[in-house]
């Protein structure tokens, strides 16, 4: 789908909300529920919390939120460190703006947004349960959609929060980053469960190319060339053996769904020099994968690649909220956490020394 076409659908759908609203305003409210429509393209859902904090012995424990906020802080200055030095030394610019419309479109658009969703109703809702377990009252808790993206946000009450010890302060502040920390393991725990690097997979072969006369069929997945697992490293050398005008021989271990294992013969004569498929890659590390063998013969081709693209984007896009919010930027949570911590005139001079390293990262190494 191309920009224009991908406007014009999202302008016809906010032309319809905003006609239903405004026909059936009234029943969009209730005591404790509300759905409201600002500005013609901000849609919020709001439910009032009549709840009380939990009591003293139901509470989480306070130092796993403040733990796991100090592991997502490390890997953010981490990040932060590593794409200057990529920046900078290495002349490469490794991080990406995503553009909902723009870099990302079709499947990856509704993936991205299903795991930009998660991501942040996950976060706000740590947030609020947290104020709950550190007996800080919530007013309330909403979820929203601007024009495609997904938002969430909770009230809680600010005259209690100030007055709570430090440490709940700082417990309810991290919560967030922490939960979106969880999220990013999870998913590096399926990931990494589902793929492997030892593989590739065959998504379309090019009629009468050398693959397809060779046997080799969309969805097939190749494990093993000439005995040798077939990573990324072997991938390569097998392009370049292609590319030769010499005779050669490969054989390919393959599995094929409904079929099983089979060995394929691959016999490169003059002046093939081209497999003539096209491989399944992450487009985010531009690596070539294949379903683990665990699980190759369990979920068929379009369902695997339909996991791997969420889990993929849940991955992306908790661990930029990560970033984001674990660093010191006045107004992320870790810029309020270090106003907490070191009080505000300090906590004001850390934000801005971040903020500028941010800027120099973002000046050196980011592309769209």
């Amino acid at each position: 789908m191309d920009v224009p076409t991908f406007v014009v659908i999202i302008g016809l759908v906010w032309l319809i909300l905003n006609l239903v609203y405004r026909v059936f305003t009234r029943f969009f409210k209730t005591r404790t529920a509300s759905l409201s429509l600002k500005y013609g393209v901000l849609l919020i859902v709001k439910k009032r919390y009549e709840g009380r904090p939990l009591p003293a012995g139901r509470r989480a424990p306070i130092y796993i939120c403040i733990a796991l906020y100090a592991v997502s802080l490390s890997l953010a200055l981490f990040t932060l460190i590593g794409m200057i030095h990529a920046g900078i030394f290495a002349g490469t610019r490794s991080a990406v703006i995503l553009i909902p419309g723009l870099n990302i479109s079709g499947e990856d658009l509704l993936y991205f947004l299903l795991a930009a969703a998660i991501g942040i109703v996950l976060h706000e809702y740590l947030h609020a349960r947290t104020s709950l377990s550190s007996g800080i009252p919530v007013k309330s808790f909403g979820v929203a959609l601007l024009l495609i993206m997904p938002a969430a946000f909770v009230e809680i009450d600010e005259e209690t929060f100030k007055q709570a010890r430090k440490k709940l302060r700082v417990t309810v502040l991290a919560a967030g980053v922490a939960a979106n920390l969880v999220v990013v393991l999870l998913s590096m725990v399926v990931l990494g469960l589902i793929t492997t690097n030892s593989g590739f997979m065959i998504t379309d072969v090019r009629e009468n190319g050398l693959a397809y006369r060779s046997g080799l069929r969309p969805y097939d997945v190749v494990y093993k060339v000439n005995g040798t697992d077939a990573t990324f490293n072997v991938l390569g050398t097998l392009i370049e053996y292609l590319n030769s005008n010499e005779s050669l021989v490969f054989v390919l271990e393959v599995f094929r769904p409904g079929l099983g294992y089979m060995n394929l013969t691959l016999i490169k004569e003059p002046p093939d020099n081209k497999l003539g498929v096209t491989l399944y890659c992450n487009q985010l590390s531009k690596t070539c994968i294949a379903p683990s063998k665990n699980i190759v013969s369990l979920v068929n081709a379009v369902a695997f690649l339909t996991l791997h693209r969420i889990f993929s984007w849940i991955y992306v896009v908790n661990y930029s909220l990560l970033i984001l919010n674990s660093l010191p930027l006045f107004i992320t949570d870790g810029g309020r956490i270090f106003k907490e911590l070191l009080g505000e005139r300090l906590g004001n001079a850390v934000n801005t020394g971040i903020l500028l390293i941010l800027l120099i990262a973002f000046l050196v190494s980011v592309r769209i």
